[in-house]
């Protein structure tokens, strides 16, 4: 396949195979993209989000655009702020970045 992704399809015709297959590669649960601006650097933002975690600490996220050379990053202060519900809190540091995240909660194979 051009893409360069791998698919198993099984045999000629047998459609359920092969989406059974490429689900058992998809390694998130669930994920939702954010677009976000950090104005100022090395600054908390509140990150809303709609994912449905039974414990927002273990939110993961893959910054997928980011118009600066800026890192986003979770600050490890002590202790670090707390995740909730519907919000997770992250910093870049450089100011003015516009970012496109994948927040996304891991399989638990």
């Amino acid at each position: 396949m051009p893409d360069g992704l791998l698919y198993d399809v099984g045999p000629v015709g047998d459609h359920v195979g092969s989406k059974i297959s490429f689900e058992k590669r998809i390694p998130f649960s669930s994920y939702a993209y954010v677009d976000v601006t950090f104005g100022s650097a090395d600054t908390d933002y509140i990150i809303e989000h709609s994912l449905k975690a039974k414990n927002p600490e273990l939110i993961r996220w893959i910054t997928v655009t980011n118009d600066t050379s800026g890192v986003v990053y979770r600050d490890n202060g002590t202790p670090p702020r707390a995740w909730g519900e519907g919000y997770i809190v992250l910093k870049c540091s450089a100011a003015n970045a516009n970012v496109r995240l994948l927040l996304f909660l891991e399989k638990d194979d």
